[in-house]
């Protein structure tokens, strides 16, 4: 499949000079993808930078989360208690939380870089 259609082309008429807007595109889109809207992510839809960001806003909250229990639940503290009852490993290893919360900076970086 020659995806040609996916490469911005100028718009020009026939004589050569520049086309009106709407006027068409050298290659268009495969009739199974007409209806999609290619740059509905830069007029303020939906983008999977967006998905990105919020994944690692959720994950950095929860290493630290684990990170600051896993320092009080020695001393005794009720909710540090409670937290590391759910999940030890993470409060003894908030390490393992932090490489997740980075790999997730680096997609979101990426997936902002490309516009997705």
């Amino acid at each position: 499949m020659r995806l040609m259609w996916l490469i911005r082309q100028p718009y020009f008429d026939a004589s050569g000079a520049p086309a009106q807007p709407g006027g068409g595109l050298a290659h268009s889109a495969p009739a199974d993808l007409a209806g999609y809207d290619w740059d509905d992510s830069r007029r303020g839809g939906f983008a999977m930078s967006n998905l990105a960001l919020a994944l690692l806003v959720v994950l950095a909250v929860a290493t630290c989360t684990f990170y600051v229990a896993g320092g009080l639940y020695g001393q005794g503290s009720p909710w540090a208690k409670d937290v590391c009852a759910l999940s030890r490993a993470l409060c003894d290893h908030p390490a393992w939380s932090l490489v997740a919360t980075g790999v997730v900076g680096v997609l979101y970086l990426l997936l902002r870089g490309l516009r997705l």
